[in-house]
Parts: structure tokens; sequence; C-alpha cells
């Protein structure tokens, strides 16, 4: 959430207000554990929530989530 120059929070934010990139998956990666973090990006329109260090499993199944939802999308 913490990037260089803007604040992940507030980009998110700005994607959902944004009709063309309304639609795009959202992953959240973050070192932070915090619940009220992970809350207010769920808020704002999160599609999934990932701690550092990444679990390769948690990050394959979210990723194939993300990708058969585009795929019905465009059928």
């Amino acid at each position: 959430l913490n990037m260089p120059g803007v604040n992940g929070l507030t980009l998110l934010t700005n994607l959902r207000a944004n009709a063309a990139c309304a639609s795009l998956t959202v992953v959240v990666f973050t070192s932070s554990t915090s619940s009220a973090e992970e809350d207010a990006c769920y808020a704002a329109g999160a599609d999934s929530y990932i701690y550092k260090p990444v679990n390769f499993e948690l990050f394959q199944t979210v990723l194939r989530g993300a990708v058969d939802f585009w795929m019905t999308q465009k059928t």
C-alpha cells in the first residue's frame, strides 16, 4: 500500500472511480498485516489481498480465479 509517489489505497479508489478501469481485477500485494488496511482495501474495491512474502499457492489460486473470470466475460 505504500508505494513511491502514490498511496495504494488512493490508487485503488481512483481505478474504481474511472469507468475505463473500474472492471479491472485488482490484487493487493502488501507487507502490511493490518486487518484495518485489508478491510479498507476490500471496501475500496480490491478483489484479493495477499500478504508478503507471497504464498505462491495462494497467488496461483487468485490468478486462476481472475483469468477464469475474464474468460467468462469475453464470451
